[in-house]
């Protein structure tokens, strides 16, 4: 709780005058949010004793009887339409990550090496589609600091490497991320932490990520207001290497909508995502803000025409 209340503080103190006054409206449920998300990496943050966290940016859900609270927050920018799973690693063990198709399965989903908490320190990356299966579906990937040396399933790590991050996007909602499992292949080399441990390792986590959030987030605000930019690599703002971003700022006034039209550039899967001022994709299971190429409809010229605003103007999208 005080780990959390700093953080407030700090993204407080990095936010000027022009935060606008329903931003900061249920702040304090977003860094709720937050604090648990670092918790959850802190808890999963030995690579002596590495598991397999998924859903690790998601809203509050039920689960098993449990009420789980919500695990973005600000600066997150997480896409509904993916699964993502956070796995801790080093730069000097051999791991495996085990895996195992699911009967309706996401065509997309790579999996990088990271170097930072927030997972856009991209290290290293190994395409989907350059995956090789077993016919019965299931697949093994090797991580180490070795090269790949002629192996398609593996990933070389680097010295500071810290996690694996799969992100497994559903173009159709009904499709179900890959089981995973990771095994680490070097010996321990020290024992598991304390519950102290973890304690004071989610107080670090939950106040040094700020920053690097931060960043996320102005690169989004620094946007002139109601324009948007063209598609761009990601690596340069820290994101995944394999995507392309279009960055927009919207601001409107009850009888103004802001139209988006995109031209599919040839890739296989895309989405427009609606997020608050502080990057993150609200209630969007009771209130569309979100829609990907399969859930989208073309124009004539099959290009795809958005719409924004504040009433519904009764158009698909």
């Amino acid at each position: 709780l005080a780990a959390k209340e700093a953080a407030s503080r700090r993204w407080k103190m990095m936010c000027t005058s022009e935060v606008p006054a329903e931003a900061w409206v249920n702040f304090e449920s977003k860094m709720n949010e937050w604090a648990f998300h670092y918790l959850m990496l802190a808890i999963n943050g030995d690579s002596n004793y590495p598991k397999v966290l998924d859903h690790g940016y998601g809203p509050p859900h039920s689960w098993f009887g449990m009420e789980v609270p919500g695990c973005r927050g600000p600066g997150t920018a997480e896409n509904p339409d993916n699964n993502y799973s956070f796995i801790p690693v080093d730069g000097r063990s051999h791991f495996e990550l085990h895996g195992k198709l699911s009967d309706i399965t996401v065509q997309e989903c790579p999996i990088h090496v990271v170097g930072n908490l927030s997972m856009g320190m991209n290290l290293a990356c190994l395409d989907w589609r350059d995956v090789e299966l077993e016919e019965d579906g299931s697949f093994v990937v090797t991580i180490s600091p070795e090269p790949a040396d002629g192996r398609k399933n593996h990933i070389q790590t680097m010295i500071n490497a810290r996690y694996i991050f799969v992100r497994a996007s559903r173009i159709d909602w009904r499709e179900k991320p890959h089981a995973l499992r990771i095994k680490r292949v070097t010996p321990p080399t020290a024992p598991p932490q304390t519950i102290e441990q973890i304690a004071e390792l989610a107080n670090r986590y939950i106040i040094d990520d700020i920053s690097e959030n931060f960043w996320f987030h102005r690169m989004v605000a620094c946007v002139d207001v109601n324009t948007c930019t063209e598609p761009e690599t990601t690596t340069f703002f820290g994101g995944m290497a394999i995507q392309r971003l279009a960055r927009g700022h919207i601001k409107l006034n009850e009888n103004e909508a802001f139209i988006f039209t995109l031209k599919p550039g040839g890739s296989k899967y895309w989405v427009t995502v609606l997020y608050d001022y502080w990057l993150m994709s609200g209630d969007f299971w009771n209130r569309q803000s979100t829609l990907n190429n399969d859930q989208s409809v073309p124009n004539e010229d099959g290009s795809y025409t958005y719409v924004f605003s504040l009433r519904d103007p009764g158009v698909h999208n």
